[in-house]
């Protein structure tokens, strides 16, 4: 199993919330190019995918679930396509359904946590890389639960409430607000992300793209939903169009691709070949942001 850090870090790692020091180079990072998607699996669509996140030049990748499908173990499947990435650090994965139901995930997703080294609990956890935050939640078999009220989410309302950073994102595989058809909406991921402090919520299982601006306390304030799964594996059509949406597309293969800034949120979803299919930027004024900490992983609460 590849790792991140040197051995010497792990300990700490896994046993505190001590940061992980990294080169200077690191902490003073003031932007961040990634991308982001879900149900990938190992398609030559896969492959082309791939390719177009190397060729935006993504320095970090998140995996929003469904890493893998059947019976090829997961390392096989990702290897085929993102072994660089999974060599240089770049990956940042969240569970999917299908890590726990087939067999390429392993027994209880035993085969995603050997081939990735995640912190803690290895199936949610927290880390910051230039102006950003992001905050990995488990949205599928989950001991500690995945209610808005369990320990999970009182864990992430915790965290959110403590970052110093310019831009909060939460990431994770079912998506709280969906059209697809296939799965459209989960109710019990449906928590109150903006009034925690997320910027940003980007999730998958529907297997197209959609865009929804939603204020779910009617406070004022807005926040964008993403959905980013055509990693890969297939296409699906759209159903019900849900309250919020306001661009969908699911005619090729993609990924979601985010710049981010101290001042600034610029997403943008691109088809393979790179092709614009849909753009949207959250901006806030210099005055109300924060400093900017170093790339770090934190450990989540253990029993």
């Amino acid at each position: 199993m590849q790792t991140r850090f040197p051995a010497a870090l792990l300990p700490c790692a896994l046993m505190s919330l001590a940061p992980i020091a990294l080169p200077a180079s690191a902490a003073a990072q003031t932007s961040v190019k990634f991308a982001a998607f879900g149900d990938i699996g190992n398609t030559s669509n896969s492959a082309e995918v791939a390719r177009l996140v190397r060729n935006r030049g993504a320095e970090l990748i998140l995996m929003l679930g469904d890493l893998c499908y059947g019976s090829v173990p997961i390392a096989i499947q990702i290897n085929a396509n993102y072994l660089t990435e999974k060599a240089n650090g770049k990956l940042r994965p969240a569970l999917g359904n299908h890590e726990f139901s087939d067999a390429c995930g392993g027994n209880a997703a035993s085969g995603y946590r050997a081939y990735f080294s995640l912190p803690g609990n290895e199936r949610y956890y927290e880390f910051k890389r230039g102006p950003v935050h992001f905050f990995a939640i488990n949205s599928e078999i989950e001991p500690d639960g995945h209610s808005a009220t369990s320990k999970q989410a009182l864990w992430l309302k915790s965290r959110l409430a403590a970052s110093t950073s310019p831009w909060q994102i939460v990431f994770f595989h079912r998506a709280p607000y969906s059209s697809g058809s296939e799965h459209g909406s989960t109710n019990y991921m449906q928590w109150p992300f903006e009034a925690w402090g997320a910027d940003a919520v980007l999730a998958a299982h529907d297997h197209d793209y959609e865009r929804l601006i939603k204020d779910v306390n009617g406070d004022g304030v807005k926040i964008p939903y993403f959905v980013s799964g055509l990693g890969g594996k297939s296409r699906r059509s759209f159903g019900t169009i849900v309250a919020g949406s306001v661009k969908r597309y699911n005619s090729a293969y993609g990924a979601l691709f985010v710049t981010a800034t101290a001042t600034s949120l610029q997403f943008e979803f691109r088809r393979t070949g790179g092709t614009l299919i849909d753009s949207y930027t959250k901006t806030k004024s210099s005055s109300t942001t924060q400093t900017n900490d170093a790339f770090e992983f934190r450990v989540p609460p253990q029993e």
